[in-house]
């Protein structure tokens, strides 16, 4: 494998590509990962062996959540699951226990998430066959995203919830993984594109900028907890105003919660309109991008009028000032490793993308002080 291939693959499993939604959407702008391989009927009579779900009336495919695994909706005469099996690159032992330990922890903490059902005879919320790893959950029923000020402000009060939640596990135990910020895949990968014009060239120059000017702000000084590190609507299910369930924890990891907070900004609020991406708006909803962070920030001001402690805390004045430049890094990693990898951005050729990323991020670093003081 070559040096480029290298860090293709690691570049896209840092943008979070790998877990995007199937292509890109008015509710953010997600590359659809390569179709995973089916499940075998063979493979799948065995491991569903492996579990206690009675008589099994359907089986269908089942697309939400992260695109790079394929998954199963099972009904049974026992209820509704889904079965998923682990990609390659999210099955290392260490990953999977850290992952399953945090979804005990935010299902004792009573955070909305499908629960993982265990194996028949064992009780293993991990079964392992073959070199591949499975893991069945109970179907949770949703409505997707409506992107709504409401369903968007919940998003954030959510993540600000999980934050709190998960401030207190280690993630020592898992290997480091890189986020999307001051990532030098990222600029190698844009300039070793072989495409026309200069847009590729430009936007890594931009992402260089963006990334000293959060590390001026203090950015490696700041403290790390673990993140959920794929916050965006495609891993959210509504009922009405109410969150019923986040879903994939596979990109938890250690990093400063603001790269979390920046990127699931950018996703609530990007905006992409049908048809052709080149007619797709320049600008974030600036309703959205606001109700999101005052969602955020709801759970601290929340616990503060009861006197209670919040790991999440306000966002500070420092990160606050890092977010536009954070979401100019967040967006062009997350456009630049599909097309690395595939040379296409889910249905689209990477020149178009490029320059609607192009257009994006001028905007943002156009409008940056003012996004900064719309929550002052």
């Amino acid at each position: 494998m070559s040096q480029a291939d290298h860090a293709a693959g690691a570049a896209h499993d840092d943008a979070s590509a790998a877990h995007a939604a199937a292509a890109p959407s008015q509710h953010g702008i997600r590359a659809a990962a390569g179709p995973p391989s089916p499940f075998e009927p063979a493979e799948l009579a065995i491991v569903l062996s492996y579990y206690d779900l009675g008589v099994i009336g359907s089986i269908a495919r089942f697309r939400r959540g992260s695109a790079a695994t394929p998954k199963l909706v099972i009904a049974s005469q026992k209820g509704k699951f889904v079965l998923k099996r682990r990609s390659d690159a999210q099955s290392s032992p260490g990953r999977v226990r850290f992952a399953h330990h945090l979804q005990q922890r935010l299902t004792e903490s009573r955070f909305p998430l499908p629960a993982l059902v265990g194996t028949r005879n064992d009780n293993r919320s991990v079964l392992q066959l073959n070199h591949r790893i499975y893991e069945l959950f109970r179907f949770l029923e949703g409505a997707k995203y409506d992107a709504s000020a409401a369903q968007t402000r919940v998003a954030g009060y959510a993540l600000a919830l999980f934050h709190d939640i998960a401030a207190s596990l280690e993630a020592s135990e898992l290997p480091p993984v890189p986020s999307f910020h001051n990532n030098q895949h990222t600029p190698y990968l844009l300039r070793d594109l072989d495409l026309p014009g200069e847009a590729h060239h430009e936007l890594a120059l931009r992402y260089e900028h963006a990334a000293a000017r959060v590390e001026r702000l203090g950015f490696s000084s700041w403290p790390t907890q673990t993140v959920h590190g794929d916050w965006h609507p495609g891993n959210m299910l509504f009922d009405g105003d109410r969150l019923a369930a986040v879903i994939d924890y596979d990109t938890a990891r250690s990093a400063a919660r603001v790269v979390d907070i920046a990127s699931a900004a950018l996703q609530f609020s990007i905006t992409a309109v049908a048809g052709s991406p080149d007619s797709w708006p320049d600008d974030l909803d600036e309703t959205r991008f606001v109700s999101f962070l005052q969602g955020y920030e709801a759970l601290a001001q929340e616990r503060a009028v009861d006197d209670q402690p919040s790991a999440a805390g306000l966002i500070s004045k420092a990160e606050l000032r890092a977010l536009p430049d954070l979401m100019i890094e967040s967006l062009i990693a997350e456009a630049a490793a599909p097309i690395a990898a595939t040379g296409r951005f889910g249905a689209h050729d990477a020149a178009t993308i490029l320059r609607v990323v192009h257009r994006k991020v001028k905007w943002l670093a156009e409008n940056a002080e003012r996004l900064t003081s719309l929550l002052d």
